[in-house]
């Protein structure tokens, strides 16, 4: 007999250090760990989840996205303000940044600074599966596959209607859509 670490209950056929069958996550299938399962094709009984699940895992991708591009707009924002030739040194730009006033500096450092808010907050919401996140980036991606640039920026639009497939797939939808309704019920 052993004990489970986390419940504390005595179980026969448990090895020590492990979980019991209550305390262990459940197995996920690939298909739903990224959120394309449709649990209408199975005819098997779902087991019940609990209320605090992780999003699907390309959502929890696009999410962390979002956040890694806040911390990069917010420091192209600082090393403009510090260090604006910084930026021109890459040949992005043919003009001398080193003449802007603090000013215009730090005009720039607050919509980068508004930029990045909205990014980390649409991080946020989609971690919690908020719909409006879905459907800003639904937007957000329609709008980089059509005005993103030359028609040679061939990973800009792939990653832009990949973007789309996935968050306009059943499951993801379902998802996104539980959670509104779970969140509703709660009141």
């Amino acid at each position: 007999m052993s004990d489970c670490p986390k419940c504390g209950e005595s179980f026969e056929h448990l090895n020590p250090g492990e979980l019991c069958p209550d305390c262990r996550p459940p197995v996920v299938e690939p298909a739903e760990l990224f959120g394309l399962a449709n649990s209408q094709d199975s005819n098997e009984e779902q087991p019940a989840r609990p209320s605090s699940t992780y999003p699907p895992l390309g959502v929890a991708i696009l999410s962390i996205w979002n956040y890694v591009g806040a911390a990069v707009v917010l420091i192209l924002g600082l090393v403009f303000v510090v260090y604006p030739s910084a930026l021109s040194a890459h040949g992005s730009f043919d003009t001398d940044l080193g003449r802007f006033s603090m000013f215009d500096r730090l005009g720039v450092l607050m919509v980068a600074a508004m930029f990045s808010l909205l990014f980390f907050a649409v991080g946020v919401a989609l971690w919690s599966l908020r719909n409006w996140a879905r459907w800003f980036l639904l937007l957000g991606s329609a709008i980089q596959l059509v005005l993103g640039g030359p028609p040679s920026a061939v990973v800009s639009r792939v990653i832009s209607v990949a973007t789309i497939c996935y968050l306009l797939a059943p499951g993801i939808r379902a998802a996104f859509y539980a959670k509104r309704e779970s969140s509703a019920e709660a009141f």
